[in-house]
């Protein structure tokens, strides 16, 4: 049904000429400004938070914690409210009182607290695993809302090189990261993986104190 109907609204639609973006002219890009190769790293690395949580998390509490599906479920549902609670609030914080800098810190921050103590807790608790990785989940809707707020700050819709970059951090991330997660699994442990993504969200923090502030 959504098919057809987005068929009968768009077929008479004609598509403007579109540049598809150049990946290398996009890094020249970037390479040349600071504050984009920052920003561009942070999404990175958020992205490589994603890709790790979302593929080990359930794996670690089912291993550890014999949770079954219909409390991961439960989690995870809990898990993903910030996003549709924060991200609006957040623009108007950045607005009016911070800058995304700080809110960019302070996410990173958040980050690296909730997930580097992940594997020092024992307790089976559903709520208390739900309340920790939905703390997971404010500090990485304050990233993922202010260094897209961030970019397109520093970015003209004519830059469709850079912005074609800025969309390629997901995708480079996702195949990185868990080749990055299995040597790491393989070396140590499961549970290593979630200090070390603590210390990689650490590294955030600090390269966002390196942006000049838009305010």
């Amino acid at each position: 049904a959504a098919l057809l109907a987005a068929n009968r609204f768009t077929k008479h639609i004609s598509l403007p000429h579109t540049h598809r973006g150049n990946l290398w002219k996009g890094l020249i890009q970037a390479w040349h400004n600071k504050n984009l190769r920052v920003v561009l790293s942070l999404v990175f690395l958020l992205n490589v938070f994603f890709a790790w949580m979302i593929i080990y998390t359930p794996l670690y509490l089912q291993t550890r914690f014999n949770f079954d599906f219909e409390t991961l479920g439960l989690i995870f549902s809990i898990m993903i409210v910030p996003y549709l609670l924060l991200e609006y609030p957040l623009g108007r914080i950045a607005d009016k009182w911070l800058g995304e800098k700080e809110l960019l810190i302070g996410g990173f921050t958040i980050l690296a607290i909730t997930v580097g103590i992940i594997p020092v807790i024992n307790n089976r608790s559903w709520v208390m695993w739900a309340g920790l990785l939905f703390a997971t989940r404010v500090g990485a809707a304050i990233v993922e809302s202010m260094s897209a707020t961030y970019f397109y700050k520093k970015t003209e819709a004519q830059e469709a090189d850079v912005i074609a970059l800025f969309r390629d951090m997901r995708p480079l991330a996702y195949l990185l990261a868990p080749l990055a997660a299995s040597l790491v699994i393989s070396k140590l442990s499961l549970g290593a993986i979630f200090p070390i993504l603590g210390a990689i969200m650490l590294v955030g923090a600090f390269l966002s104190s390196r942006l000049k502030d838009t305010r």
